[in-house]
């Protein structure tokens, strides 16, 4: 899912995938609910924390559910500060 580089993290994509059975639900939040806890995963398993993370960009087919995407974004990275969505 990621890669150190020094003290770098870098991952080239986290989807919202049930990681017990590899599925993606079909209900966005769900989605949403597990593509931030992989991400959360992933950087606990390489040392980090949501804290460490300077940006995350999110690339959406319907930009009209960046609104849904953004409130669970915020649920996990409360303290970020850079966020893209394309």
């Amino acid at each position: 899912m990621g890669a150190r580089v020094g003290n770098m993290i870098f991952s080239s994509g986290i989807i919202g995938a049930d990681p017990s059975t590899g599925k993606v639900p079909e209900d966005l939040d769900s989605q949403c609910v597990f593509a931030f806890a992989n991400m959360k995963t992933m950087l606990e398993n390489a040392g980090a924390t949501t804290k460490n993370v300077g940006t995350i960009k999110v690339y959406m087919k319907d930009r009209s559910q960046r609104d849904a995407v953004n409130r669970r974004s915020e649920e996990h990275t409360s303290e970020l500060q850079s966020r893209a969505y394309l």
